[in-house]
């Protein structure tokens, strides 16, 4: 069972990497293979193609729901049903899911099954789930930033079903169509949010709590999720497979006991009532979380346990194991791609190894060496996955664990349900429930400040993480000393590996996709330098969070020797901050009349120069004091033996005639073109005496100055110079190595998946 369910997984995992997805009904002659296969005795293959079809099949369902090109970016008049709580993001407005079900076309109706992500920034009213609205709105294909390192937003997109992102626009014919039904579950949910935020919004742990019981986090700010990531707990703040289990087991418990008490035996053996008992609690609880993906597969995974008692069949651990890992993956094949689902069966599959191997022993100390186990044996998959992994995890979930579990989730869930009755009864278990949870966030904080609370580490090799794996098991399931020994010793090259870094007089180069804006770095052989860090949003949203310190760290990569910014506008400085508290920046370069007030800098300016590892790097302007905005921008050159890269900020056309005025040799292979391709900047002149090969503009998906300009783009185009974008394209990187020609790679291309929107 445990290799067929695995060959079943496989076959998911292998469609997930495919480039494109062909037509679905090229699968359609394989299918009668799989018969074959089964009736032959050949399970594993049999598995293994069933589960490729079943991931390409319902990928094609998904896929065929998507916005047409030739309503992108236009407005359309659409009707459909809040899918959904909406999300209040302040200043912001408010996120809303919707699911259209029809769009005028030419004054008629036509109906389109669609679901969308919305934002509506001056809202007439609060959309409320279940209820139909018509809007004028503005879609586009889902997109998102594409780094390596990064969070891949268009992949998040897909899996929670969202074919397209937008906003409203302001017109008088929105309204509200329909009211909801009084039965809809997110109208419950958004009671139980109502009621709850009036008791426990005014202190720190109130987004726990809401996210404890009805599974929203969006009042979870940077600094929960640093605690919560620095001591391992991230999954106590989720309606996770724990938290499902542990409610779903006591009301087994009770049920039991009080049905035998009560001599309901003689009608109905209690173990059924009480698996029938944990199966609704399971339900319930899932369903109060709105039936969130992780929620899904947890109340699956406790089903297939209760549903093996309530048939009478007996069910090893691992069986149970495979047939839930089966269960998820036929209902959500799409379950792969998120890292919970690794975390979760990686989890489990880790104690049931574990309890199969050992000995009775007492309570406690069967509960300190399940906690080791855990802690130990998600390292690599934490490091994998994260790039960072809880070293205080196994004391400080042998703390959360039972005080979450069975004091404030029970206490929390009585809450709700008296808060359905009659709010006032529910408020005393509320702020008890509030209460409860103080002193334990307080000690993760102390936990999480600790120097030696986390561990971060460079993205693992493939091999790296195979060894690792197999001395894990060996460490942790092997009695005899000597191949434990051996065990540290395979885990030992994980934790001395460092991240790969260019030869000595070679760099690299990654111009960074951050939307509308500017960041880059450049890497030599013991030295990184940032150049500007991308715009930061008024909901608190940046791109040095979001970009630059997951690309360092999967290169593992702890210190920023220079960071320089270009000049002050929020798209070229907006990241820098939050880059500047997270990981440690040695110098900071500005304009001379554009200080920062959050940490000391020296100003840029014609004529410094340095060399690091062999890399030459320049400052050609500004050359003079004085200069403001776009035209002061820090203009940097780096020589690597006989090639050269130019970043020239946003100077524009004055700027670039005092470059060539200064007799400087402005020549480069790589130029990141000025000022994002406007028609300000980039003029003939400036092109000619670069005589770069690549031009590489950092632009935005349809931004709203059109950039490149098109009018710029064919003056590189008719000199013969390739280009590329960082919004069709990603990411874009490339080696810089004397004696070889710079070849630039596309993100994108490199790492292209069925479900992106076309280039």
């Amino acid at each position: 069972m445990v290799v067929v369910s695995l060959a079943f997984l496989a076959g998911i995992l292998l469609l997930q990497l495919a480039p494109v997805l062909p037509a679905a009904g090229w699968g359609l002659p394989l299918l009668p293979l799989v018969f074959i296969l089964f009736r032959q005795r050949r399970p594993v293959p049999a598995a293994w193609l069933a589960g490729l079809l079943w991931a390409w099949w319902y990928a094609a369902w998904l896929m065929a729901s998507s916005l047409p090109t030739a309503w992108e970016g236009v407005d359309l008049q659409v009707e459909g049903r809040i899918d959904g709580l909406v999300q209040d993001r302040g200043a912001s407005g408010l996120r809303i899911p919707m699911r259209i079900a029809a769009v005028a076309e030419e004054g008629t109706w036509r109906p389109f099954d669609l679901t969308v992500q919305l934002n509506w920034y001056r809202p007439l009213a609060r959309p409320e789930p279940g209820e139909t609205w018509r809007l004028k709105v503005r879609l586009k294909q889902p997109r998102g930033f594409a780094n390596p390192g990064g969070f891949d937003y268009e992949r998040w997109l897909f899996r929670q079903g969202i074919r397209a992102t937008g906003y409203v626009r302001e017109d008088p014919a929105n309204q509200r169509t329909a009211r909801a039904e009084s039965r809809h579950i997110d109208r419950l949910r958004r009671h139980i949010q109502q009621t709850f935020a009036s008791q426990t919004t005014r202190t720190r742990t109130g987004p726990l709590l809401e996210a404890l019981t009805i599974g929203v986090r969006d009042g979870l700010d940077d600094e929960h999720w640093r605690v919560l990531r620095r001591t391992g707990t991230s999954h106590l703040m989720a309606i996770s497979g724990l938290h499902v289990g542990l409610v779903s087991g006591l009301l087994f418990w009770l049920t039991r006991r009080l049905w035998a008490a009560a001599g309901g035996s003689a009608y109905c053996p209690a173990p059924l009532v009480a698996a029938c008992a944990g199966l609704a609690g399971a339900f319930a609880y899932g369903a109060l979380a709105g039936f969130s993906i992780p929620t899904r597969r947890a109340v699956l995974m406790v089903s297939v346990v209760l549903l093996a008692l309530l048939w009478r069949r007996g069910l090893r651990p691992g069986q149970s194991l495979c047939l839930a890992l089966v269960a998820v993956l036929v209902l959500d094949p799409l379950s792969v791609l998120e890292a919970g689902f690794w975390l979760s069966f990686a989890a489990v599959a880790l104690l049931v190894l574990f309890l199969a191997s050992q000995q009775q022993e007492g309570f406690w100390r069967g509960l300190l060496r399940v906690q080791w186990v855990l802690g130990l044996g998600m390292l690599p998959l934490a490091l994998a996955l994260f790039q960072e992994a809880s070293l205080i995890a196994p004391l400080t979930n042998l703390l959360a664990v039972p005080w979450v579990g069975l004091a404030v989730v029970p206490l929390a869930l009585l809450a709700v349900s008296l808060s359905l009755l009659s709010p006032g009864l529910a408020t005393p278990l509320w702020q008890l429930a509030d209460i409860l949870l103080q002193p334990l966030w307080y000690l993760l904080e102390q936990g999480s400040s600790l120097p030696f609370s986390s561990w971060q580490q460079a993205l693992p090799s493939v091999p790296l993480l195979l060894a690792a794996l197999a001395g894990l098991a060996l460490l942790l399931l092997m009695r005899l000393w000597s191949l434990r020994v051996l065990g540290i010793l395979l885990l030992m090259p994980l934790v001395m590996a460092r991240g790969a870094a260019p030869a000595h007089g070679s760099a690299w180069f990654s111009l960074l996709d951050v939307g509308q804006g500017l960041a880059a770095v450049v890497q030599t052989r013991r030295h990184l330098l940032v150049y500007d860090t991308g715009p930061r949003f008024p909901s608190g949203f940046n791109t040095g969070d979001a970009v630059l310190v997951p690309l360092l760290r999967s290169r593992g990569i702890r210190v920023v020797d220079r960071l320089v910014i270009s000049h002050g506008d929020n798209d070229h400085i907006g990241g820098a901050e939050a880059l500047y508290t997270q990981i440690p920046v040695y110098g900071i370069r500005t304009p001379a009349l554009q200080p920062i007030h959050w940490a000391r800098s020296r100003h840029c300016s014609h004529g410094q120069r340095w060399t690091w590892d062999g890399v030459e790097f320049a400052f050609l302007y500004p050359d003079a004091a004085g200069l403001r905005g776009n035209d002061s921008s820090c203009v940097l050159q780096v020589r690597v033996g006989e090639h050269r890269l130019l970043l020239p900020g946003d100077i524009e056309a004055r700027s670039e005639r005092r470059l060539l005025a200064s007799g400087q040799d402005l020549r480069a292979d790589i130029l990141v073109a000025p000022h994002h391709g406007s028609l300000t900047s980039s003029t003939p002149a400036f092109i000619e005496a670069v005589a770069p090969r690549w031009v590489l503009f950092p632009v935005g998906y349809r931004n709203r100055w059109n950039f490149p300009r098109p009018e710029v783009v064919q003056r590189y185009e008719e000199r013969g110079i390739a280009r590329l974008d960082t919004a069709r394209h990603g990411a874009i990187q490339l080696h810089l190595e004397p004696g070889r020609e710079p070849a630039p790679q596309a993100w994108r291309l490199a790492r292209r998946r069925y479900w992106q929107p076309p280039l």
